[in-house]
């Protein structure tokens, strides 16, 4: 293969082309790798007509679907820097506005080729001929992030034939490392989505990226076949791997071999199930690398499933297990994990996501565990969510995918020599080592950081941050340019003791339109994985953990040094009040001064101390403004230390932010609040609903019955049914073999609340499948998901009027169990089932 001069990697070029293209070739070799030029002039005056001699050969891709009169031809080359053909993908935007039109409706008009999707081409090959609707439009011609881009106005209309050529080039050097994706699917095997395995490889390829590691759900996808069958070797190295799925939450395993059984399916202990899974390893006897995906994405949630306590960064969860490598902190093309869901920014949804994953990988660092933190697009389709952004990039010995193996992409992994971007690509060394390697003072008794900041010319970067033990200690600006090499900066760092150092490089300009905005900006942004610093010279490098718990033993808050980082400060209160030491009660109370951070820091350390001594330094530090998070763990640190108005204090949460906010921290308002659960209701079962609509749609009566008599045509009739010792409904009907007989159908739980006085009443349910509620006629709650029953699964409130008031819930059971729970957290309430 042709070298490329930049980086020494093999070409992109894939010369082995149709016999029906090589008069194409020769026109484009002729023109000097700047084939069909004529299209590259001013406004609008494009060359167009119908198709000569010279490239008759290329054959018409009807990707419109509408037929080919009906639209424009579009015969594109793109080469790289050698003149070869180049894998690429080909974006259609309108000319006014920055709408995302639905061009492209004929998925398989060249599936060896192409795959289109919405406004987007992917090609293979780099040359084709494409139909196009008629219209005005900038088409921009990429390959990635590592490549430049290029872009051309032009009108189209119906029935002419149209030329357009463009080189790109691999502007960015990446000699030594190899760049690459952890986290994809198929359609063909994780069942959602829509991208097949032949979209797949060419979305891949059209991205510009070295390996892949398959991750279809609960499935070992392997991408050689397909590789092979669209004569691509030894331009990706493909990994074998899967996306385990399962209670626990969503964890990437590679390098496997294949799997004909998933029996861990249901696992929800994460001890037993990454036992498992490195026990049954693979036949080469590679260590596994074991990622979290998304870790704080609700519902399939690794950190929230299991109890990671975003302050603290621990869990006291018996299902908790430490025995992974690498943390997805930025997923999908949105990046979700690096910015704080608890402190969004203005206008940007946080979606299902919680907390903050960087933040959680920071703690996990200063308690001595040595993830590497890792970047993917977890794409399921082909352009819903591109491949390859984020993407790793790992150490490697040679810069050929077709020469790399498994081995060596996992053991990079596993040592942490490696970094994730969406575009920025940074090198970095302390005292001349990178990632993953511990450093000692320098002889000048300094670290010295040398850092090369690359970046493609269409991509923004504008400063770098130093974080040391998860405090920021400089932050440098990087020249406002569009250079490829952006910066060298050379600096010293005079760090007081042993740790972690990580750098992140920020961009605030989109990566639009190459990459596009959704509802919130898609940035440039890069995290180097630690680099760890051996401050005292003995040779090893201590966690800030250990250093902490050694100054506690050693003389309480005496022996603690006076120049620690909020970070370390914010660990010293948390481990002071987890061990009880003598100096927690002082440390808490200066916490509960400081800022936001220490604020949170000193709320879960009178948690854990839960001495009613501090509940009027906690009520003072519960001041106006704080966000939902500090709010909701004040409320636990005062429940903790012993208030005796929790019910009232839960309700005046609730009021202040908000019922949104209320669940999505209802396990950690749970924890201290008393209530009772239902123990009876009134009901009614065997309503038909063939579709899940029919829960939304059709209105069977009980709706607007407040005296739970009404018998809906086709039901049975209304009974008394006791939940089980757990507090569970079982609304389940069996016919007279046992055999549950009631998938597909509606049922009705009511009972009637009486007070005295008009008053709030917090409530908690879960139902097995989706339900609504309605509080006298009114609907107050609506869950349309299918999942089992627990309580956590929604906080409300009842509003009630004084009198007696009728709650009823509506549940359909999508299959397998049918049921509910529910618990009211008021006192002295009267509940009855009947009228």
């Amino acid at each position: 293969m042709m070298p490329c001069a930049l980086n020494r990697k093999p070409a992109r070029s894939l010369r082995r082309v149709a016999p029906g293209l090589v008069a194409l070739i020769g026109l484009v070799v002729a023109m000097g790798g700047v084939a069909m030029a004529q299209i590259e002039v001013k406004d609008h005056d494009h060359s167009h007509g119908h198709p000569d001699a010279s490239t008759k050969g290329l054959e018409l891709a009807d990707i419109v679907g509408d037929g080919p009169d009906a639209s424009a031809h579009l015969r594109f080359a793109i080469l790289d820097e050698s003149g070869g053909f180049t894998p690429c993908r080909l974006t259609f935007l309108p000319k006014e506005g920055t709408a995302r039109p639905s061009l492209f409706k004929n998925r398989k008009a060249a599936p060896r080729d192409l795959a289109v999707r919405n406004n987007i081409v992917y090609s293979l090959r780099g040359v084709g001929l494409v139909t196009v609707p008629p219209g005005d439009y900038v088409i921009w011609a990429s390959c990635g992030i590592e490549w430049s881009v290029a872009s051309r106005e032009i009108r189209l209309e119906a029935g002419q034939d149209y030329l357009w050529s463009a080189q790109l080039r691999r502007e960015v050097d990446t000699r030594g490392w190899l760049g690459g994706d952890c986290h994809l699917h198929t359609l063909t095997h994780s069942g959602h989505g829509d991208a097949d395995l032949q979209e797949r490889v060419i979305t891949l390829l059209g991205e510009g990226l070295d390996f892949a590691v398959a991750t279809d759900h609960n499935h070992t996808t392997d991408y050689r076949p397909t590789i092979e069958e669209l004569d691509v070797e030894g331009h990706i190295h493909p990994v074998r791997g899967n996306e385990v799925s399962v209670p626990a939450g969503h964890f990437n395993v590679f390098p496997l071999d294949h799997w004909d059984s998933h029996p861990y399916r249901h696992a929800k202990d994460a001890n037993r199930l990454f036992s498992y899974l490195r026990e049954k390893g693979n036949a080469a006897q590679i260590p596994l690398v074991i990622q979290l995906n998304h870790p704080r994405w609700g519902n399939i949630d690794y950190f929230g499933r299991t109890g990671l306590d975003p302050v603290a960064g621990v869990s006291a969860d018996a299902n908790f297990s430490l025995d992974f490598n690498t943390i997805e902190v930025l997923n999908e093309n949105s990046l979700w994990g690096y910015w704080d869901s608890d402190l969004p920014r203005a206008g940007w949804p946080t979606g299902s996501s919680r907390h903050s994953v960087l933040n959680d990988w920071f703690g996990l660092l200063n308690r001595g565990h040595r993830f590497a933190a890792t970047g993917n697009s977890d794409s399921h389709a082909v352009e819903a969510i591109f491949a390859g952004i984020p993407r790793n990039y790992v150490v490697s010995e040679t810069d050929d995918p077709s020469a790399t193996n498994d081995a060596a992409i996992a053991q990079a992994f596993r040592k942490g020599q490696c970094f994730t971007t969406s575009g920025p690509f940074p090198i970095v060394t302390i005292n001349g080592q990178g990632p993953g390697s511990e450093v000692a003072r320098n002889p000048e008794g300094l670290f010295a950081v040398s850092m090369t900041i690359r970046c493609a010319s269409w991509i923004d970067c504008d400063r770098v941050r130093v974080i040391y033990n998860g405090t920021e200690i400089r932050s440098l600006e990087v020249p406002d340019s569009r250079k490829v090499e952006r910066a060298q900066l050379d600096f010293q760092l005079d760090i007081p003791r042993d740790g972690w150092v990580v750098f992140l490089i920020e961009g605030d300009e989109s990566l639009a339109p190459i990459i596009r905005d959704t509802k919130r900006p898609t940035l440039p942004i890069a995290i180097v994985n630690p680099i760890w610093i051996d401050a005292d010279g003995d040779g090893a490098v201590r966690a800030p953990i250990d250093q902490l718990e050694a100054w506690l033993d050693a003389a309480g808050s005496g022996a603690i040094p006076t120049d620690l980082g909020p970070s370390e400060s914010r660990l010293l209160v948390i481990e002071a009040a987890r061990r009880g030491n003598a100096a927690a009660d002082g440390l808490v109370r200066e916490s509960l001064l400081g800022d936001r951070d220490a604020r949170l820091a000193g709320f879960l350390g009178a948690e854990y101390l839960r001495r009613p001594a501090l509940l009027d330094a906690v009520d003072a530090a519960a001041t106006e403004g704080l966000d939902a998070l500090s709010r909701v763990r004040a409320f636990r640190a005062a429940v903790a230390c012993g208030a005796d108005d929790a019910v009232g204090r839960a309700v005046a949460l609730y009021h202040q932010i908000g019922a949104t906010a209320v669940q999505e921290y209802a396990e950690d308002i749970l924890e201290g609040l008393q209530g009772h659960d239902l123990r009876s209701f009134r009901v009614i079962t065997g309503l038909s609903a063939t579709k899940n609509e029919a829960l939304w749609t059709v209105d069977y009566g009980p709706e607007h019955d407040l005296t739970l008599s009404l018998q809906p045509e086709g039901a049975g009739t209304w009974t008394i049914q006791s939940t089980d010792e757990t507090g569970y409904l079982d609304l389940l009907r069996r016919d007279s073999a046992g055999k549950p007989a009631s998938d597909g159908t509606i049922s009705y739980a009511g009972f009637f609340v009486d007070t005295e006085v008009p008053r709030d009443v917090p409530f908690l349910i879960g139902s097995d499948d989706g339900c609504r509620l309605y509080l006298g006629e009114t609907l107050i709650y609506e869950d349309r998901g299918q999942h089992g029953a627990y309580l956590s699964q929604h906080l409300g409130m009842l509003t009630l009027q004084a009198g007696r008031t009728r709650v009823l819930v509506k549940i359909r059971n999508g299959g397998g169990a049918h049921g509910l729970r529910m618990r009211l957290l008021g006192e002295d309430l009267s509940v009855s089932t009947q009228p």
